[in-house]
């Protein structure tokens, strides 16, 4: 006699209840800076460990450590406090990814300001748009930029520009002379998840129509995952697809990010080797 033959058991779809109930255990106090750059620096296990490697045109490769990326992020976070950046200002950034960038990321972010990086490749017009509507206070450029964010700070008063690399003589102020002026100590402030970080890209197809909006610190925490484990960061990633990356491009008006924000989406953007 034939035994018949079983019927495979069906595989329950959990992906609803799943999709329905999670979430990210993000606490409410966090500083995407000190999380990725500020507590590797304290840790005598981590400090002398890779941040940052650059590979310059030459062909010449740069590494930083997590210590010396600290430093100088200290000391510009004094320098832009003394030229009067406060908590939750704009302050720009329109160079390509170098060294001094990630070194104005993390000195913003931890005095609580929001960094607002631009394309290096932005006109006066696009430059003056967005550096009025986001009510910038601070530039930070180099020489690939300079001329044009010149251009722009004359349509927009009050606006303070800090030069970097070979454009040390052509802002207001040279980064090198400010980093040389100030403390290498500095105390982060304490942010709230939530509170803004990093205020993203305009979209490129729509401006002026299009207003950006802030991200809180938060909402890095739970998009990039960047500061669970020590990783790298390259100075070869691009802001445009980090803000993609973000879906930040995606938002009808633009947007912010929260520190938070970075968590979720970026798991290997910063951290030791």
């Amino acid at each position: 006699m034939k035994t018949p033959a079983l019927s495979p058991m069906p595989i329950p779809d959990h992906y609803f209840f799943l999709h329905q109930n999670f979430f990210w255990k993000v606490p409410q106090r966090f500083n995407v800076a000190q999380a990725c750059c500020g507590r590797w620096a304290a840790s005598s296990r981590t400090a002398s460990q890779t941040a940052v490697i650059v590979e310059q045109e030459s062909g010449r490769i740069d590494r930083y450590s997590y210590g010396a990326l600290q430093s100088q992020a200290n000391q510009l976070s004094n320098a832009l406090k003394r030229l009067g950046a406060k908590r939750g200002d704009r302050v720009a950034i329109v160079m390509p990814q170098r060294f001094e960038t990630a070194v104005a990321h993390m000195a913003i972010t931890q005095m609580a300001a929001v960094a607002m990086p631009m394309s290096m490749l932005f006109g006066v017009e696009a430059l003056e748009f967005r550096l009025r509507d986001s009510g910038a206070r601070i530039v930070l450029a180099d020489e690939h930029a300079m001329a044009n964010v010149l251009a722009a700070r004359a349509l927009v008063p009050g606006v303070v520009v800090i030069g970097v690399g070979q454009a040390q003589q052509d802002g207001d102020y040279g980064v090198r002379q400010l980093l040389d002026k100030s403390s290498a100590s500095f105390s982060p402030l304490a942010t709230h998840a939530d509170e803004p970080a990093f205020f993203s890209l305009y979209q490129w197809d729509d401006w002026p129509t299009k207003r950006g909006a802030d991200s809180a610190s938060g909402a890095d925490w739970q998009s990039s995952g960047i500061c669970r484990e020590p990783e790298l960061v390259s100075a070869e990633c691009d802001s445009l697809l980090v803000a993609r990356g973000l879906g930040l491009d995606r938002r009808p008006d633009g947007c912010a990010a929260a520190h938070t924000l970075f968590w979720q989406a970026h798991p290997r953007l910063y951290g030791p080797i």
